[in-house]
């Protein structure tokens, strides 16, 4: 038996992202078991194979049992699990022409993902790093769809709302989220007062 032959895995590390699960496999030979032993989420187990989901780094031992004629011998195999927070997208978005309900919507921290998918209204715009948004109805929902530099993926998602008021003298454009737009379209001589 080559006792430095790693049998769980090739890697001291292994990385994943947080929520993600992480299958572990002995890959012994017929004359060999394994059994995984407990830590502080995983009750352990003598099946080949497990499946962990862990929130935090974790060291994963196994005892593995070896037959040798009438012998019994055992050597123990170990994996680091690291893992990994997700970079939050931190969405910023501007007006261009408030008018035409016209937006630029893009990540602040855009340098820390290698990939940025957007979603709008069934439609998707793949691999770009800014979304340019013509507002067609009263309310549109903007999905964000982040992979970070360690290919973790994070989402977020923003409501870009316009609403129209009307009354006699005024229009009132709220360009959400900034400053409101008042139109005053008044063509008697009386003077035009909003006020809230």
């Amino acid at each position: 038996i080559n006792w430095e032959v790693p049998l769980i895995s090739d890697k001291d590390t292994i990385s994943i992202c947080t929520g993600d699960s992480l299958l572990l496999n002995f890959s012994g030979s017929n004359n060999q078991s394994v059994e995984w032993l407990p830590n502080e989420i995983f009750e352990g187990s003598t099946q080949d194979t497990i499946t962990i989901v862990p929130e935090s780094n974790l060291l994963f031992v196994a005892a593995i049992s070896s037959v040798v004629g009438n012998s019994t011998c055992i050597n123990y195999d170990t994996v680091y699990v690291e893992v990994l927070e997700p970079v939050a997208p931190i969405l910023v978005y501007d007006k261009i022409d408030c008018a035409n309900n016209l937006f630029k919507i893009n990540l602040e921290n855009q340098d820390e993902f290698n990939v940025i998918n957007w979603y709008t209204d069934g439609l998707s715009f793949e691999s770009q790093d800014t979304l340019l948004l013509s507002l067609e109805s009263s309310e549109t929902n903007v999905l964000v769809e982040s992979v970070d530099l360690n290919n973790c993926i994070s989402e977020d998602s923003l409501n870009l709302g316009i609403y129209l008021l009307e009354n006699k003298d005024t229009v009132i454009r709220p360009c959400y989220p900034y400053e409101s737009e008042f139109i005053f379209n008044v063509s008697d001589p009386l003077t035009a007062v909003w006020s809230s």
